[in-house]
């Protein structure tokens, strides 16, 4: 379900079997973005039915936080131009290009997809040939800013304990931050691995952001007066 948080942004649940990650839209006088690609080409189409649904205008950009499958394997079905930072490309450039139910157990015995992902992609995906790697098509640096019209968005490269490429999504008028995963601990093998100096240097810089909720994919929404203890409770 598309939920709406303002007049000019909305967000997607999150799935808990299938690990489909929040979603987020923003809206501007112009234009209109997409936060994440999604975990799979029907979790992108989904969304983008979603927000015919509701009357919005269809997203002309997408952007993505980071490159894990989740977030970005349903950008083959995003007929729009994508902005990912240069590490994301690369990253995903790294990903298999062939696909199907066989490679994804030799993937797996090959120790390329860790435990938790192999679950929750087996729940999203009956049949892997499906998936088809798409590559996005505007890289930045650091950090890149757009205006969808009377709307500027920060697409901000951030440390962060999650994944060295995490990208944050702010927009300052509407006072809202998508961190993607970037709170969260690193998966690396079968482990999840704290890293409390990243975690503090992503905390010190949403500290300096005007903001009042932030949107973690796979979390309810999040009031900055509430995030501090949010991320003492959780990592």
């Amino acid at each position: 379900m598309l939920n709406k948080y303002s007049d000019n942004v909305y967000y997607s649940d999150y799935g808990l079997y299938d690990d489909r990650p929040i979603l987020g839209y923003i809206k501007g006088d112009k234009y209109a973005l997409m936060v994440d690609a999604g975990n799979s080409e029907a979790h992108a189409r989904q969304f983008l039915a979603e927000v015919e649904e509701k009357g919005l205008p269809k997203p002309d950009f997408v952007v993505l936080t980071h490159y894990h499958w989740d977030h970005t394997f349903g950008l083959s079905a995003l007929d729009m131009p994508s902005f990912a930072s240069e590490e994301t490309y690369e990253l995903i450039n790294r990903a298999p290009k062939e696909w199907n139910n066989d490679l994804f157990r030799k993937y797996c015995e090959e120790g390329n997809i860790e435990p938790f992902c192999q679950e929750h992609m087996a729940y999203e995906y009956p049949d892997f040939s499906v998936i088809r790697i798409a590559l996005p098509t505007i890289t930045f640096k650091e950090e890149l800013k757009i205006d969808l019209g009377n709307q500027p968005v920060l697409f901000k490269k951030q440390i962060n304990p999650h994944s060295t490429d995490g990208v944050i999504v702010y927009a300052e008028k509407e006072r809202v931050v998508f961190l993607g995963d970037s709170t969260s601990l690193e998966l690396k093998g079968p482990d999840w691995i704290k890293h409390p100096d990243k975690l503090q240097k992503l905390y010190d810089y949403l500290e300096t952001l005007d903001y009042d909720t932030c949107f973690h994919c796979h979390f309810d929404p999040i009031k900055k007066a509430n995030l501090y203890d949010w991320l003492k409770d959780n990592f």
